[in-house]
């Protein structure tokens, strides 16, 4: 008998993924194909049979072989019809050592059968994917781009870096705050502001003009996520040795009042006859439930008692390549 391979079906399902090493045990290709005789009835019966992958057409890389050999897993033919698991016989190692990366690693992959002690049936064949497989490509570039152009990330948030990325070293950089930044969080309260020098218009102070209590403002910051603040500037013009301004560095709730309460991380208290006021603190930047908010108390005086603004100092990282 010489059987010959005249048709062939291929149903593949494997999930191109370059974010795990080795196949699942699970993973075959459903294979369906027909043999005949010249001139005699189509075999019927269970048969040796040999699967070989190459990377050419002709010639090239033996990459992997799949012997169906009896007693273990011959194949099952019936009137010249027979469907196999490729994968699921006994693995002969080639250039790759299991079917998952022959076609992880090779665009094109040839189909070499041959039945029991018969020469490889010629010529071998191209297998092709099912169209929805076409989307699966994209799991090999995620729209496009190779996974060397990512960054793996710990279940702590921490990024792992390997390979040619690596974080530059730390750089500081300073958000500077200027009194029309700030705005009032009463708008009752905006009749008690004076703003700028009458005679230098380029240069701005607040300064409330109560006859008792304090006028107050706020002023968002917006840094980098993932950036540390690690240190809060004030500027006060304070010659009022009875009073003192406030500034805070807040982090608050973007669910408002369904969120937690604000938490003040750090404050400033103007000193008498010293404009400069600074505080450390270490925070680092969440902006995925946070948003950081300058509040600014201004009491009254009438010795002298002028904002001129403020500085947030952080540190931020870059990621090279």
């Amino acid at each position: 008998m010489n059987p010959r391979h005249v048709l062939c079906a291929l149903l593949c399902c494997l999930p191109l993924s370059q974010g795990i090493a080795a196949p699942p045990p699970y993973e075959v290709v459903s294979f369906q194909g027909r043999l005949s005789n010249t001139g005699t009835a189509a075999p019927t019966g269970s048969y040796d049979m040999l699967f070989r992958f190459y990377d050419a057409a002709t010639n090239g890389t033996l990459l992997l072989t799949d012997r169906h050999f009896a007693p273990a897993n011959p194949v099952t033919v019936s009137a010249g019809l027979y469907s196999v698991l490729l994968g699921s016989g006994e693995i002969v190692a080639g250039s790759e050592s299991n079917l998952w990366n022959v076609f992880l690693r090779h665009p094109q992959v040839y189909l070499g059968v041959s039945v029991a002690s018969e020469a490889e049936m010629m010529p071998r064949l191209l297998l092709t994917r099912t169209p929805y497989a076409v989307r699966a490509e994209d799991a090999l570039t995620v729209a496009g781009k190779s996974a060397a152009q990512f960054v793996q990330v710990a279940s702590n948030g921490s990024a792992t870096v390997s390979g040619s990325y690596r974080f530059s070293a730390a750089k500081t950089n300073r958000l500077t705050l200027g009194p029309a930044d700030f705005k009032p969080r009463h708008p009752f309260e905006e009749q008690f502001i004076l703003w700028g020098y009458p005679w230098k218009t380029n240069r701005h102070y607040l300064i409330c003009t109560r006859e008792t209590g304090f006028s107050t403002f706020h002023a968002d910051v917006h840094v980098p996520e993932g950036a540390t603040l690690t240190k809060l500037v004030s500027y006060v013009y304070d010659v009022d040795s009875a009073r003192n301004s406030t500034l805070n560095l807040a982090r608050c709730s973007l669910f408002g009042h369904l969120g937690p309460d604000p938490v003040y991380l750090v404050s400033n208290n103007s000193m008498d006859n010293q404009v400069r006021v600074e505080r450390p603190l270490n925070e680092v930047v969440n902006t995925t439930t946070n948003h950081y908010v300058l509040s600014l108390q201004l009491p009254w005086s009438d010795l002298g008692m002028q904002f001129l603004g403020a500085q947030v100092e952080y540190t931020y990282t870059d990621l090279k390549n």
